[in-house]
């Protein structure tokens, strides 16, 4: 038993701190689709997904994205997976629109860019593209020789703030409120532009440092080599190896007795 015990942890210590593992997630976004009920497509065959790569993405819009009379495109540069389970709090009415039955996919690789939802959305036909404002109205909007009509609206870069959160928190709630008053028939989409990879991001600040080249830069200085996933697996790790060790300890101290009772 000791000896599968330490097997297993030796196998999630190298399968955890594997660097492919460790940067499965980094440089991906979340997406949020939430449809009118009645809406049927293959999104609901997506609700256990949470990573998709690259050469998967078109697929991916292609099956959930439906074709209703009014879509809200919402996109928020810099925003992580991690930032809306971090701010949950602040995101009530996030949580609300993009509730069950909604498709959440946290870990999306690849470019999540205005253009490219639009591209997947082309499969409904000719779509009116405007910018969302808070006096929009579907009826005015909505050409007669166009199948449907494409809101977009774009929130400023997510830094982390709290109150920053909540304000585009608030500004989603009267957005979707207004279109749900005009229409049921409204598709909303949360999609964040391609995130760079944290070694990217890292590389990129330090070849605008105009003291010191970027090649002759020292490596810790160049790029991040430690990550919210690599931390969580060395927890984990830890964990593991204090309970063998335990189990050990505890195994060792067994002693025969040394005389029995007459």
């Amino acid at each position: 038993m000791l000896v599968v015990t330490v097997a297993a942890a030796a196998a999630f210590a190298v399968a955890a701190l594997s660097p492919t593992r460790v940067a499965a997630f980094d440089g991906t976004a979340p997406l949020f689709v939430a449809q009118a009920p009645g809406v049927t497509n293959s999104g609901s065959s997506l609700q256990a997904t949470s990573f998709v790569a690259e050469p998967d993405v078109a697929a991916l819009l292609e099956g959930i994205l439906a074709c209703p009379l009014v879509s809200l495109v919402v996109q928020q540069p810099k925003v992580h997976a991690h930032d809306v389970q971090r701010h949950a709090d602040a995101l009530p009415s996030f949580k609300a629109v993009f509730g069950p039955p909604s498709v959440k996919i946290p870990f999306v690789e690849g470019d999540m860019s205005l253009s490219r939802v639009l591209d997947s959305l082309s499969k409904c036909g000719e779509l009116a593209v405007l910018p969302m404002s808070d006096d929009a109205s579907v009826k005015r909007d909505l050409p007669e020789d166009k199948n449907g009509l494409v809101y977009v609206a774009t929130l400023p870069p997510f830094d982390g703030s709290v109150a920053k959160a909540a304000a585009n928190d608030a500004s989603l709630d009267k957005w979707v409120a207004r279109l749900r008053s005009q229409t049921d028939d409204v598709q909303i989409i949360f999609a964040s532009p391609l995130v760079k990879s944290r070694l990217a991001r890292r590389a990129t600040s330090s070849s605008s440092n105009t003291t010191i080249p970027f090649a002759k830069q020292p490596i810790l200085q160049k790029y991040i080599f430690f990550n919210s996933g690599l931390f969580e697996a060395i927890v984990a790790l830890v964990l593991l190896i204090s309970i063998v060790l335990f189990g050990v300890n505890a195994l060792t101290s067994l002693q025969t007795p040394t005389k029995f009772e007459k």
